[in-house]
């Protein structure tokens, strides 16, 4: 797929977002990784990561909890008639999500596998025609 003038949406949690990147004029803008796939590829990109967030629903309240939600629920808040969305998630879930493995035809919000397949078909409805990538989570020290 030819990237240039295409309109890609990135789905994520902090890496996504930008943390742990830097820049002196700007914190994030310009060092994340949505920005740099547009401007090496002339591609457009839509940030949609927001830290701490999870593919499947956190069922006990955290004492950071972000108010955005787990994926799904924000596929609503996203640019229409995206060409391609890429979707970077599930370190958080291993590493302080609260939501069982579950099973692999499970459709509840509350375990992984269920909030996955849930974030896929809304995906499907929303973008019929469009890519969507799926990156697997970072290695965790664990």
């Amino acid at each position: 797929m030819k990237l240039c003038g295409k309109k890609i949406g990135f789905l994520g949690d902090s890496i996504t977002y930008g943390v742990g990147t830097s820049n002196a004029e700007n914190q994030y803008k310009g060092f994340r990784f949505p920005d740099l796939v547009a401007a090496r590829s002339g591609a457009i990109a839509y940030n949609y990561g927001i830290s701490g967030t999870r593919i499947a629903k956190q069922t006990v309240p955290m004492e950071f909890e972000p108010s955005e939600g787990h994926f799904s629920t924000r596929v609503d808040k996203m640019e229409d008639g995206l060409d391609a969305v890429v979707v970077f998630g599930g370190t958080n879930d291993y590493g302080h999500g609260d939501a069982s493995l579950g099973t692999m035809d499970s459709r509840d919000e509350a375990t992984f596998y269920g909030a996955l397949h849930l974030l896929i078909v809304k995906l499907i409805n929303k973008y019929p025609k469009a890519a969507i990538i799926f990156l697997t989570p970072l290695h965790r020290s664990e």
